[in-house]
């Protein structure tokens, strides 16, 4: 509720990776939250920075999504993004 109350909508929660937080760090904290992960070379403004990795977004359009990471290939992920690359993760 506290976002809700702040900017007036629940953002999209993303985790940009940086420096100091590799990307298969932010890939393996994503996969705690799903099975799914769609990264993104670039999100367009607006957006909030929520905390040091961590982005908010009103409206978040998979369709400008450079990889997809999932745990479950069976998904048909593939067929609905056929021509972006699709990364199978095993379960830890």
């Amino acid at each position: 509720m506290h976002l809700l109350e702040q900017f007036g909508i629940e953002p999209v929660h993303l985790l940009e990776d940086g420096p100091d937080y590799p990307a298969e760090r932010c890939i393996a904290e994503c996969l705690a939250f799903g099975d799914t992960v769609f990264a993104f070379d670039n999100i367009s403004h607006p957006y909030w920075q929520l905390s040091c990795h961590e982005i908010g977004v009103e409206v978040l359009d998979l369709r400008t999504c450079r990889r997809i990471f999932t745990r479950n290939p069976g998904v048909q992920t593939g067929d609905l993004f056929p021509v972006v690359p699709l990364v199978s993760i095993q379960s830890p």
